[in-house]
């Protein structure tokens, strides 16, 4: 009897097929898939708008200050310091104000806001010296700081007060100042409840 000697590796089946196992490194690279007839090619360009600055003509009032009717005093003031014409949320609000009217004002920083109010308010409370007053609210300490100096400017030789109430300081120094004659009265919100709390102000 014939012994037939199998290597391991060298011997197989006829007709069994060789398996090779494919890496990426030795796989064809694929082909490029060809674009379809007909495709229209999307530029992400024509989705976007570019923003254009807004230009804002400058306003100017066709009257000047001497042409509302406001008191000598606070014309004097005005031109004092230099204002002639009123800015456009003045020349909009001082009227309405005077007339009694609600009125709610936007205008961006600069724009006269604090004049636009404070004026009207000084006029009224001139021509009616009397125990009645104004409030105005403030979010901050440092704009009711800003309202109280525009308030003082304003009101000169008017015999009209302003008073500043705000968190921050003294309490007692509050109540002092509640004691004086006070026409206008300036303050944040947190320190007007507290004075309201306590019965110093109605």
């Amino acid at each position: 009897m014939k012994s037939r000697t199998q290597r391991s590796g060298s011997f197989r089946k006829k007709g069994t097929p060789t398996s090779i196992s494919k890496s990426p490194s030795n796989r064809r690279p694929s082909k490029p898939k060809s674009k379809k007839a007909g495709a229209v090619a999307i530029d992400p360009s024509n989705f976007i708008q570019k923003a254009k600055p807004s230009v804002q003509l400058a306003y100017e009032s066709k009257r000047t200050f001497s042409d509302l009717p406001l008191s000598t005093a606070i014309q004097r003031n005005l031109k004092a310091r230099g204002f002639e014409r009123p800015t456009e949320i003045q020349d909009k609000a001082i009227e309405p104000i005077l007339e009694g009217k609600d009125l709610l004002g936007i205008a961006q920083t600069g724009t006269g806001k604090t004049g636009a109010f404070l004026l009207p308010i000084l006029e009224n409370l001139s021509s009616h010296l009397s125990p009645g007053y104004a409030i105005v609210l403030v979010p901050t300490r440092e704009l009711a700081i800003q309202v109280q100096k525009e308030c003082e400017d304003f009101s000169k030789g008017m015999g009209v007060y302003c008073s500043t109430f705000i968190g921050g300081t003294p309490i007692n120094r509050d109540l002092e100042k509640l004691r004086r004659k006070n026409h206008i009265i300036i303050g944040t919100p947190g320190r007007l409840l507290d004075l309201m709390s306590r019965g110093s102000l109605n």
